[in-house]
This record gives structure tokens, sequence and C-alpha cells, in this order.
């Protein structure tokens, strides 16, 4: 700034010095040039109008080109058209014009980061400018804007994994960049310095290192950036053949799962093998699970937000793996080399084709599931681009192929979105995003209708999801980000039960589709109060009606400060509203036997209060070491379970009076539930050596008046302890070694206390026990734990093709976890029986050998 002021005091003198004449001049100026320099207009300027500009070389930059174009206009007029978007200012006094730098002149950097090879965009970037000193982050669509005063300025640009790029501006105009950074094969460097760098500054978002997750040992060699997750505080670790995630004392549907904008309402697959994505097909992944932004709503404990990747914009790649589990190829390339691209990914389990071969020895196990991503990105212009992603997967699971009544259970995704961006101005940027959403699930059961042994007896669910969103990003500086937006979607419910005769062909149903609206519209603002300080308030609005209709005010606060020696702390307030419910039908073995339904006159949204406060520690004594604690305390109302004694099947036409009951809402109850925990992370990050440790401790209470006699009991996912370990050791660039441990207190479960055997005098009935439970999961299953390591040897074969092998072994030391328990009776052979409690266990140590090929 002082250097600006002696400016302009240097071209004051000047301009009085050579022209002394300060009579007013009237001269209308008439001017037409293109793409000349601003020094040769002024020339111009001078000789056909007899102005006389006075200026320091030094200090001004007259190079830039511009085209003018004037009529009878004033020399003001003129001036400003010229040194429009400049920081050039300018003071007339008769013939005679004095320029100066303006020391108020602001000016724009804006653009895009990706990655050097491959045209990827690099979501989360960091950019960092001395020596005015600020700093911002690339958004989901690897956009930044960063407004400065006009000066000289060295810029980093970093990623984590990617080498650094410096370079060096001259910030007298709006500057529109497109950054490459290239992947870096030194890693200690980068780990190190990303560790330093690292823009996260709280535990309640998680970016998932999508390179690190080729790393994790997967059971059968399935390699998932969500089970990864795991291994993070706050998410609930141990549970055998278990495929729902649990966040932070929040039951599976409290996730909102997206994949490029649109949501997705079952992300697994059968008994947690694997879940929806592979990570080669994702270009970024994170969850957040407090702090949430007003941008998210209609879920309670976590986001997890995909984006499958553009495909490369230079050259062709695939990528083939081959598992015991499932194989899976990628394609990916240019369509316009440079502007457009695609992506095509697709995945199927072999489990059904193993089991016909190996039929005659052990029965037939007709399960298979498959994925498939696709992906296409084209920028329109500089301004605009276009992208169309499409998601399908699907689950078939039966006892036999040869099924007559088709019992068994499928269900399947359907997910689809076009989304629009564009950059208005330097400042300004949209995603407009029309979406699409299908999942659905069918269970037959056989015969177990009315009339004939020969029915089919089914229970279904589906949400259908129509919507049109539009997000924005206003950047009006450094310390300034506001987002705003608005959301419509036409939810399809259709959770319905049917019995098919299938001697006499009639059909009994019971249940109709029914259509919600879902209204959201969003603002928030995140400001640096100080250099130190960021707050971040907004509020959402929420509109939900089906027979009834509701309509939320959602405010949300987070703050972070940062300390000295890179200590920060952090606390965030967040009410959210969840109008979805899914209803379970059975649980503990991995399949989505669920219904969704709506909210409406009988069924109250759900309702959060979530409070989180937590300190980071960043590079502990300038080492790539990091630690944190956070803790958090949510509250919710109007949970949604199955009464007591209830079930799902009450919805069949069992006999031929009909259904027990005609609506879903009148098997459920409504309650509250009580969340709260400590997590704690420390992480190392290095050249061959990289660890990290999580640890959380947590309750999680429910109560309902209708349940457990309206006493307060531990939720089915209410988990004391939850540890993870995860270790990797790269011993040269071809061999590594990984290993993950983790520890969780058992689950509560219901078991009864006593029995009894009626006798009712009428043949053929008094044989089954009926059971006494003295309260709601009363009993403690046994800790979970399980060690999981994998060898993998990386080699390149000519030159152009990546081949990685890996030897992994789930379950190491063979722990026999708990699925469940159940009843038997022992005889002794003289009529005598006594009762015992038996275990099932599902994963007993298992091998896997996988083989990828990278082109």
């Amino acid at each position: 700034m002082l250097t600006h002021s002696f400016s302009y005091i240097v071209s004051m003198v000047l301009f009085f010095c050579i022209n002394t004449s300060l009579f007013a001049q009237n001269t209308n100026i008439s001017l037409k040039i293109k793409k000349q320099s601003i020094a040769n207009i002024i020339n111009e300027i001078e000789k056909k109008y007899n102005y006389h500009f006075a200026y320091s070389i030094d200090k001004i930059d007259l190079s830039k080109t511009k085209s003018i174009a004037i009529k009878n206009g004033t020399i003001e007029q003129t001036l400003s058209t010229l040194f429009y978007n400049t920081n050039i200012a300018y003071k007339v006094s008769g013939i005679n014009v004095a320029l100066f730098i303006n020391p108020n002149a602001t000016f724009t950097i804006s653009g895009y980061i990706r990655e050097a090879g491959t045209g990827e965009l690099l979501i989360g970037a960091l950019i960092d400018t001395k020596p005015n000193k600020a700093v911002t982050t690339t958004n989901a669509y690897g956009f930044f804007s960063i407004t400065l005063p006009g000066d000289t300025y060295e810029i980093s640009f970093s990623y984590l994994g990617f080498k650094n790029q410096l370079k060096k501006l001259v910030l007298d105009e709006n500057i529109q960049l497109t950054v490459l950074l290239n992947a870096s094969s030194n890693l200690s460097e980068v780990l190190i310095k990303g560790a330093q760098n690292n823009y996260q500054r709280t535990l309640n978002k998680v970016e998932i290192p999508l390179k690190e997750v080729a790393d994790i040992p997967m059971i059968l060699g399935e390699k998932d950036p969500v089970k990864y997750l795991m291994l993070m505080p706050g998410i609930q670790k141990g549970s055998e053949g278990n495929s729902y995630m649990y966040v932070r004392g929040g039951g599976p549907d409290q996730n909102l799962i997206l994949i490029d904008d649109a949501v997705i309402y079952n992300a697994y697959h059968f008994l947690g093998l694997s879940s929806l994505v592979s990570g080669s097909e994702l270009r970024s992944a994170e969850l957040i699970k407090g702090g949430f932004s007003s941008k998210y709503g209609g879920r309670l404990s976590s986001v997890l937000n995909m984006s499958l990747k553009d495909g490369n914009r230079e050259k062709f790649g695939a990528e083939a793996s081959m598992g015991i589990l499932a194989s899976k190829i990628i394609l990916e390339g240019p369509i316009v080399k440079n502007k457009s691209s695609f992506m095509f990914s697709a995945r199927r389990s072999y489990i059904d084709q193993i089991s016909k071969v190996l039929n005659d020895v052990n029965g037939e196990i007709n399960y298979y599931f498959y994925d498939i991503h696709g992906k296409i990105a084209t920028e329109l212009n500089k301004k605009n681009r276009l992208i169309v992603s499409g998601y399908a997967g699907y689950d078939n699971f039966a006892t036999t192929s040869d099924n007559p009544t088709g019992e068994g259970i499928t269900w399947g995704n359907y997910a689809a979105s076009i989304r629009w961006t564009r950059q208005y101005n330097a400042k300004l940027f949209s995603n407009t995003s029309l979406t699409y959403s299908n999942y659905n699930n069918k269970i037959n059961m056989g015969a177990i209708g009315f009339n004939s042994e020969q029915t089919v007896s089914t229970i279904r669910s589906s949400v259908i999801d129509k919507g049109l969103k539009i997000d924005f990003d206003y950047i009006p500086n450094p310390k300034h980000h506001i987002k705003f937006g608005t959301s419509y979607t036409e939810h399809e419910l259709n959770p319905t039960t049917t019995i098919d005769d299938l001697t006499n062909h009639t059909t009994v149903k019971n249940g109709t589709p029914y259509f919600a609206d879902d209204v959201s519209m969003y603002v928030e603002s995140q400001t640096q109060i100080t250099n130190k300080w960021t707050i971040i308030p907004g509020i959402r609005f929420s509109y939900f009606k089906t027979n009834t209709a509701y309509f939320r005010a959602e405010p949300r606060f987070n703050t972070i400060y940062q300390l000295p020696k890179n200590w920060n702390i952090n606390g965030s307030y967040s009410l959210m509203n969840q109008y979805m419910h899914l209803i379970p039908l059975l649980s503990g073995f991995g399949l989505p036997s669920d219904l969704w339904v709506g909210s409406n006159n009988n069924i109250k949204p759900q309702r959060g209060h979530i409070i989180t406060a937590g300190v980071l520690k960043k590079s502990i004594k300038n080492s790539s070491v990091s630690f944190g604690i956070e803790g958090y305390y949510k509250i919710i109302t109007d949970v949604t379970a199955m009464k007591d004694g209830a079930s799902l099947f009450q919805l069949l036409a069992l006999n031929a009076n009909g259904p027990e009951v005609s609506n879903v809402s009148d098997l459920l109850t409504q309650g509250k539930s009580n969340a709260y925990g400590v997590e704690f992370m420390v992480k190392k990050e290095g050249k061959k050596l990289s660890a990290q440790l999580s640890y959380t401790i947590s309750k999680t209470e429910m109560e309902f008046s209708t349940i457990n006699r309206g006493e307060k009991f531990a939720a089915s996912y209410d988990r004391l302890n939850d540890l993870g370990i995860f270790i990797t050791y790269k011993t040269n660039k071809h061999f590594s070694f990984a290993a993950s441990w983790i520890y969780g207190t058992g689950s509560p479960i219901t078991l009864p206390v006593s029995e009894f055997i009626p006798i009712s005098g009428v043949p053929g009935q008094g044989a089954f026990p009926v059971y006494y439970y003295d309260s709601k999961n009363n009993v403690q299953l046994k800790a979970y734990h399980r060690l999981d390591v994998s060898f993998q040897y990386t080699h390149t074969i000519a030159k152009t093709i990546i081949s990685n092998i890996e030897l992994s072994l789930f379950n190491t030391y063979n722990r026999r976890n708990p699925l469940y328990y159940r009843i038997e009776y022992i005889d002794d052979g003289n009529g005598n029986g006594k009762r015992v409690l038996k275990q099932t266990s599902l994963f007993p140590i298992l091998p896997s050998l996988s083989w990828i090929l990278k082109f």
C-alpha cells in the first residue's frame, strides 16, 4: 500500500512538472481501435486531441492489449473504458492526465485445477498465496476463485499425492487459469507437505484417499472405499455379515449417499461383501459426519458424497481386475481430445457360477451381483461444462436356480444425473442437476398363503426419485464464500405385499403407490473474521408433503479457530430433519429386506439436534504425525421403529380374511434417541511406513412409550468401544505390506429369560414354546475383532502396462465372531434335556488372490 501511495505522489509531481496548463478542454473524443497496447492508444489520444499523459513507467504496465470504441465521448468516458478491468487510475486536469496505480483495485484469479496426463478435475486442491496470505480450495467441480489487491504474487497449487506447483503472477487484471498438477513418484515429500498443509481442520469430514484404498486388505480381495471408512473414528467397525454403515450412533437409514448428485438408497451387496463402488471409477469421495453444510439435508447422521471420474481427456486407458469374488473392467479415454471424455466400468461376481461347478458336493448357492458405471463429460466452452452420469446395480439371492415358487430376494439401484456447470464470471459459479434414482427390492417367501401350497408371498419396496436442483458458489473475496441454492424432488414410494395363488391364478394385494413432494432452499456464508477465526452460519428450509405437509427451518453454525503451532479448535451445531424412514423386516443377515416410507399424518419426520466440538493438531513437532480429538452429542426425536410384536408379515393376506393391518403406519411407533461419544485419531504418513489409529467411545440409547415398557434401552447398534489400526509398509517400488486390525464391543441383542410350553388340549398344538423377555436388548454379543493382512507386488510390463498381484488374508487368526445366537436343546438320552445357547458365525479365515492390469 505504501508503494502504491509513493507511486501516486511521483506521478502527480511529474504531471504538474511536465504540463502546467490547467485550462479545461471540452473536446469530444471519437476512437475505434482494435487490439492495440494501452501505450499505443494513449499516444493516439495525445497526437489527435493534444492531451498530455504523465506516469511512472516502472510502476504502470501499459503493454496490455485493449480494444476501444468511443464516439463523441468525454476524456473521462474514454479513460474509463480504456482502463476498465485494470489497476490503473487517472486524474484529469484540463489537458493534463495523470496515471497512477489504484490502491483500492482488486482482481480475481479463477479457474480449474486438473491432473496432468488425464485432465481429471481435482476436488479440494489447495491454493495458497504470498505475500498477501490467502487460502482457498477447489469446489466439487474443480473450480476456484480468489480475489486480491493488485500486486505481484507467488501462488502455490497443491493436492495430496501430487507435486506442488508455484506460479508467479502480476495481478493487474482478472486472470483465468487452468493448472495441471503432476502425480508424484516421491511420496515422502508429498505426504509430509500434505500433512502440514492439509486444509482439513476437523474430524467431522473424512476425505477418502482413493490411492490408499488400494493398499487396504479387504474381504476376498474386493477393494472398497466405503469399507475404508470403517477404519475412521465415529464409524462402527465390527459386525459379522452386516452390510450397513452406522455413523456416530445413527441408524443405517440416516446416511445420505450420493453419486454425482443422484441419491443411492442401498449402497451395499449381500453380507457386506462389497459396496457399489470399488474406488477405481471414483474421482473423489468424502464423508461428512458433523458440522453439516446447509447444502445437505434429508438425513441425520452423515453425507457420503462420491464423484465418478470424468475419464482421461488425453489418451485411452483401461484397467482389468480378477479376484475370487468378482471381476471388473474399466475403460476411459477422450471423445474429442482435451475437450470431452468418457468413463465406463462393469463388475460381476461369479459365486453362482462357482456354486454350479461345486453343486454335487456342497449344494448350489444361486447368488450374484453386478455394477455398471458410466460417465461422459464435455466442455461446451471455457465456462460451461455438461456431464452425464449413470449407475446400475443388481443383486439376486435365491436358494436354487430352479426354484418353482421363486423363494429369495432381489434388489437393485439405478441412478442417473445430467449436470450443467457454468462459470458466470470470476466470482460466481453454478451447478444445475437433473437427477433420477430408482431403488427396489423384492422378497419372495414361497408358500405361506392360503388356499394352496403353490403360492408366492411377496413383499416389495421401491423408491423412485425425480429431482432438479441448482447450487451457486459466490466468492466476493478470499475471506467470504457464499453458497445458496434450491431443489425439488418428487418421491414415488411403493411399499406393497402380494400373495399370488399359482393354482387358481388369483392375486391378493395390499398397499398402493403414493407420491411425496420434497422442496428445499438454503444459504450459507463462510466468513473469515480474522486470519485465525472462521465462522460458517447458514440456514436451510425444507418442505415435505404427502397426505399432510411439513415445513421446517434448519439453522446450522460452524466455527473454526486456529491456535499457534498448528492447533485448530472447532465447534458446530446442526438442526436436521429426515422425512424418509427405513422399516426393517429382517436384520443381521446382510439382506436389504426393508421398506422405505415417507412422513405422513401418522409418521412425523425425525428431527435431530447435533452438537460437535474438537481439536486437531497437524504436524506434531514439524513431523508427518497429526492428532485429533472430537466429541459429539445427538438428540433425535420421532425415531421410527416397529412396535413390540409387530411384523411386516401382518401386511400379508395369510388367510381368507385378508391382512391383519392395511397400512405400514399401523405397525410403527415413534420415540427418541440420545447418542454421545468421543473420537480420537493419530495418523502418520511417510515414504515407507504409514500408520493410523482411531478409537471411539460412545453410547446410544433409545426410548419408546410402547417398547420395553417405556424404559430406555441400548440401540441394537450401540457400541461402547471401537478401535481401528491400519499400517502400510513399502519396502521398495515393487513390494508392499498392509495390515488392519479392528475391535468392537459386542452389539446388544434380545434373548428370552424363560419359557413355557402351553398344553392346549388340542391335537397338534402345544409343541412350540412361548418365550418371556424381561427387557429389550438385554444380552451383549461377544466382542468383535479381526486381523486382515495383504502383500502386493507391482511391476511394469512393456513400459505401458502396470501389473499388481495381491495375496490377502481376511480374518487371519480365524476369529469366530458371532453373527447371532440361537436356542437349542440337548437330549441326555434319557428323555431329559437342557436348553443351551449356540453361536453362529459367518466368516472364517479367507485367503484371496487378485490380479489387476492397468493399460
